[in-house]
C-alpha cells in the first residue's frame, strides 16, 4: 500500500513482531533457534537451567488481565465448558467493565480460563442466574480437580425430586 502511494515498487525483506501482549522485544525474549539450541544442550548434558531460564512462566503473560477467583468446586465444570455464574465466584476485582478480558484463577492462584466479562463487577454478585463470563479459552486441563457438579443446593434438590419420582 505504501509503495503505491509513493509510486515505487518495494519488497518486504523482514517482518518483526516487536510486542506480544505485555512483552516487548527487549524483555528477555528468545527466538526459536535459541530454544532449539538450549533443548539440544540440555538433552546432551542433562542440564535444564538454560531451558528453564529462557522460558517465561505463564503468569507473566497473564499479569495485566483483571482476575476473578473461582471456587474449587466449579473449576472442573468450567474445564468441560460450563458457564460461570455468581455462585462459583469467591472474589472479583473492582472496576471490571462489560466486554473486558478477564482471567479466571483458582484460590491457589492457578490460571483456569480466559474470558470476556458479560457484566460489570459491581453487578456481578447481585445477579444469581446471569452468565458472568463468556469463556474464550480454557488453560487448565480437565480432571485436575474432582468433578463436583450436582452437589450444590439446586443439584441436591433436583436429585431428591428425581429419587422420589416427581
Amino acid at each position: 500500500m505504501l509503495s503505491k502511494l509513493v509510486g515505487q515498487r518495494n519488497i518486504v525483506r523482514e517482518i518483526r513482531r516487536i510486542s506480544v501482549g505485555p512483552l516487548r522485544e527487549e524483555d528477555l525474549v528468545v527466538n526459536i533457534h535459541d530454544l532449539l539450541n538450549f533443548q539440544w544442550f540440555s538433552s546432551g548434558c542433562n542440564n535444564q537451567t538454560f531451558l528453564k531460564n529462557s522460558i517465561l512462566p505463564l503468569k507473566i503473560l497473564l499479569n495485566n488481565f483483571r482476575r476473578i477467583v473461582i471456587k474449587k468446586s466449579c473449576i472442573n465444570s468450567i474445564c468441560y465448558g460450563a458457564k460461570l455464574h455468581s455462585q462459583g465466584i469467591l472474589f472479583i476485582e473492582k472496576y471490571i467493565e462489560k466486554g473486558e478480558m478477564v482471567i479466571l484463577i483458582s484460590s491457589s492462584g492457578q490460571p483456569v480460563a480466559l474470558g470476556k466479562s458479560r457484566i460489570n463487577s459491581s453487578n456481578a454478585l447481585k445477579n444469581c442466574f446471569e452468565e458472568i463470563v463468556k469463556i474464550c479459552s480454557v488453560i487448565m486441563p480437565r480432571n485436575i480437580y474432582p468433578k463436583q457438579w450436582g452437589m450444590g443446593f439446586f443439584g441436591c434438590k433436583r436429585n431428591i425430586l428425581f429419587s422420589t419420582g416427581l
